[in-house]
């Protein structure tokens, strides 16, 4: 009996619950017809065209906006996103941020509508560039009928021609140039052109000597390596020349035009400048003794000078002659060079002669003479470039060593030697003195009573007589030594 119960009990729920999905599912249906109705209205609105703000849109419209409050928008852009739109379709509309003003297209360009004008459609602008620095360029701007034309560009550029020129051209004005066009005072958006101008080379140029003279040849060094050269040279000889270096000479003094063109990567600049030619004064120049450093200014024009130095004298009668050395000394123009001249020696108690001489003991005793020299690049002994030696004091009746040549002379006392090329000459009797380089041995030293050795290249030594002092040409050429020449003060003369 309880079996059959729940039977019975299980079938008469499963017939509720099957009545109650079949309800639902009838539900469902309804919503699902009413939203596809609903579908279908709006579908339908949509083709007769959608109103805002009305529920009767015109039917010319696809959308009739209606209000007594607010406006409609358009999409807003600058120029720039404006041009960015990819194959923009005839009579779309935009809003241009940049010009205030709506934008529409149309055949194939952009027109502005600003309220007051209709703006006519941009020029294309173009350039006959590149070109080099220096040469001339134009600007063009394509023809709109019944315009005027606005071009603006870097450094201010500005103009209202159609078709600019730019002569002499410049690296800064290499850049965009923008132009309008003008219809009733309503310009067209720009257009642009990008200017490329490229620099020319340097066509600067150097010269050696930089103060020529008219017996000087001069060589040429342009500023621009690996180019093509053109030289010209105002009455030079070549008068031109297409080396890189050209040397060219000029018979007389003056000045003259030289001018380089170089090109370089299809580019050419040009450059000119002025030499100047002088005519090299000659003359001589003689310096005596005056116990002081001399000096001589080498001309601008030099470069060589002929140069004759005598030592000076020792001291007494019989006493040693100063030596000769004479040579070609290489100078540059303008240099300050040294002149020393040696001073004659002197009697008993004297000091040497200026410039090296050994001093003399008392009696009867001689001092021995200064050398003379020319000093470069400095007033030390080491700077010497030529030296004559100077003679060896003596006591009287005797005869002094002769200064100069590569050994000086000897004292007649056999007791006193000259100086040579690498060591001074010493003296028997004045061992307390000792010798040294460019001075003559000292004869008044403690226990000696001496005649002093002359200066020199190496000095001569002291005893009863003194040797000379050497001589040196190892800075000159062409040089030449004599020994004995000269009596008194030394004396030197320059010859350009």
């Amino acid at each position: 009996m309880a079996l059959q119960f729940n039977l019975h009990r299980f079938k008469k729920n499963y017939i509720l619950l099957d009545q109650q999905t079949i309800c639902q599912m009838k539900k469902l249906q309804n919503i699902l017809i009413t939203l596809l109705f609903s579908l279908l209205t709006i579908i339908n609105a949509y083709s007769q065209g959608i109103g805002i703000g009305t529920v009767n849109p015109d039917p010319s419209a696809k959308i009739d906006v209606s209000s007594n409050t607010q406006g409609a928008l358009l999409p807003r852009m600058t120029t720039q996103l404006r041009n960015a739109i990819v194959n923009p379709a005839d009579g779309l509309i935009i809003y241009n941020t940049d010009s205030k003003c709506l934008n529409i297209f149309k055949l194939s360009s952009w027109f502005e509508l600003c309220g007051n004008c209709i703006a006519p459609s941009s020029p294309v602008a173009s350039n006959s560039g590149p070109v080099c620095e220096g040469n001339t360029i134009n600007l063009y701007a394509s023809n709109i009928p019944g315009a005027s034309y606005q071009w603006t560009g870097p450094n201010n550029f500005s103009s209202s021609q159609q078709n600019p020129i730019l002569s002499n051209t410049t690296i800064s004005q290499a850049g965009t140039y923008s132009v309008s066009a003008i219809i009733n005072n309503c310009a067209s958006a720009s257009a642009n052109t990008i200017l490329q101008i490229t620099a020319g080379p340097n066509a600067q140029f150097s010269y050696s000597p930089v103060t020529p003279d008219s017996t000087q040849s001069v060589t040429f060094t342009p500023s621009t390596s690996n180019a093509s050269y053109s030289w010209t040279f105002q009455n030079g000889i070549p008068a031109t020349s297409t080396n890189a270096s050209p040397i060219v000479n000029w018979l007389q003094s003056g000045k003259y035009l030289v001018s380089l063109s170089v090109t370089l990567n299809n580019c050419t600049s040009t450059y000119t400048d002025t030499i100047h030619i002088i005519q090299c004064a000659h003359g001589s120049q003689s310096f005596s003794y005056t116990g002081a450093v001399q000096s001589f200014v080498v001309p601008n024009c030099i470069t060589s000078l002929n140069v004759d130095v005598l030592g000076a004298e020792g001291g007494q009668s019989g006493a040693g002659l100063g030596g000769e050395s004479k040579g070609t000394l290489a100078v540059t123009g303008g240099e300050t060079i040294y002149i020393y001249v040696g001073g004659r020696g002197g009697g008993p108690g004297s000091s040497g002669g200026w410039n090296g001489g050994g001093n003399a003991g008392s009696y009867d005793r001689g001092s021995g003479g200064g050398a003379s020299d020319i000093r470069r690049l400095g007033n030390t002994l080491s700077d010497r470039v030529i030296v004559a030696g100077g003679g060896g004091g003596t006591q009287t009746g005797g005869a002094g060593g002769s200064g100069g040549g590569n050994s000086g002379g000897n004292g007649s006392d056999n007791n006193s030697f000259g100086g040579t090329q690498s060591q001074a000459g010493t003296g028997s009797c004045c061992p307390c003195a000792i010798p040294s380089f460019g001075i003559g041995q000292d004869g008044r030293c403690s226990g000696c009573n001496g005649s002093g050795g002359g200066g020199g290249w190496y000095g001569g030594g002291a005893c009863t007589q003194g040797g000379g002092g050497s001589g040196y040409i190892g800075g000159v050429n062409n040089g030449q030594m004599s020994n004995g020449i000269n009596a008194g003060d030394g004396i030197i003369t320059i010859t350009w």
